[in-house]
């Protein structure tokens, strides 16, 4: 009779239970500043082959389901990065979001892998202070909705840089996310070119606007998982620029690791929800060890999980340091119940 029961319980627990801790997808999301990335064909020598093959190592490494890039010069270069970047490795793996160019500056570019569906897309700019548009994707996995933003805000210090940083802050926040469905799922991502948390654009979008006297709705309010209050030197392991301290002939800084200009902000709902959620500690700037404040990605000592091979794959690609979030499906639990 006690075998029985015993063979009961684990039943039970086979059929109802390791299925709903077993079966969520993990999903991950890249952002990555690719330094004025301007190549349609492949390069046959030089810095620019070594440029080419470093994107290639980097991102197969880190292996995202959704890649979105900043700095892309044209149509032609981002095709090539999909082509001979991107599925370098597994043809066709990756897919491409429509590109829309910028009339003068640089532009972001999305892609994704079969595991994602692709919907739409809209981008927001002010011409009078938008210096790039700000790109919006409507993306799904297993029939869960939700956006990835793309920006990349005015660089360089100053209050009018800021001011101008805090402008298209407040246009996308106050008139569109903040528009959106409560309980939405959105990742923000790109180079946000800020100094710290006391830039007023990052404090507009993790602001409470609930109890602002306009009467804001708050469906727009990002989270930061790195925290809220923070300066580059108290987050050595979060700074993304520059990967360089000498000049490589590519126009990238060369200030050492010193600044936390790549961020990826969450939408609320990817901690409070039952579809979509943020996986706690997955967010992470890959390459940076915390060890290199200041210096050169390549400098001593050099990251052992990656080691110098991969250090100079970054320092090669770009003078910014990619950053990926994961994410997971949770389905309900009563989906795993049969009535």
């Amino acid at each position: 009779m006690k075998l029985f029961k015993y063979v009961i319980i684990f039943i039970f627990i086979v059929v109802f239970l390791i299925p709903y801790f077993s079966f969520s997808a993990t999903y991950r999301v890249v952002s990555y500043n690719t330094l004025n990335f301007n190549f349609s064909s492949m390069p046959s020598s030089g810095h620019d082959l070594e440029r080419i093959l470093a994107f290639r190592d980097i991102l197969d490494s880190i292996d995202a389901d959704i890649v979105v890039v900043q700095e892309m010069i044209n149509s032609a270069s981002a095709t090539f990065f999909r082509d001979s970047v991107l599925n370098n490795t597994t043809s066709g793996e990756y897919s491409m979001a429509p590109f829309i160019a910028h009339p003068s500056d640089t532009n972001s570019a999305l892609y994704y892998k079969s595991d994602v569906t692709y919907i739409g897309y809209n981008y927001y700019y002010d011409p009078d202070n938008s210096p790039r548009y700000m790109m919006e994707y409507t993306l799904s996995v297993e029939g869960q909705e939700f956006k990835v933003y793309s920006l990349h805000l005015k660089a360089s210090t100053g209050s009018d840089n800021e001011t101008r940083r805090r402008l298209d802050a407040e246009l996308l926040r106050r008139t569109v996310l903040n528009e959106l469905p409560q309980n939405y799922h959105f990742f923000l991502c790109g180079d946000f070119n800020i100094y710290s948390s006391s830039d007023s654009a990052y404090q507009e979008f993790l602001a409470d606007q609930s109890l602002t006297p306009s009467g804001e709705n708050n469906n727009g309010q990002s989270q930061d998982f790195v925290g809220t209050i923070w300066t580059p030197i108290s987050i050595p392991h979060y700074i993304t620029q520059s990967t360089r301290t000498s000049d490589l002939g590519d126009g990238g800084a060369t200030g050492g690791l010193d600044d936390r200009f790549d961020l990826i902000l969450c939408s609320y709902a990817l901690t409070n929800s039952t579809t979509l959620e943020y996986i706690p500690s997955s967010y992470t700037v890959y390459g940076n060890d915390g060890n290199h404040y200041n210096k050169a990605i390549t400098d001593s000592p050099v990251y052992d999980p990656l080691g110098i091979a991969d250090a100079t794959d970054l320092l090669n690609a770009s003078d910014h340091l990619p950053v990926y979030v994961e994410f997971e499906n949770v389905p309900a639990v009563d989906d795993y119940f049969l009535y």
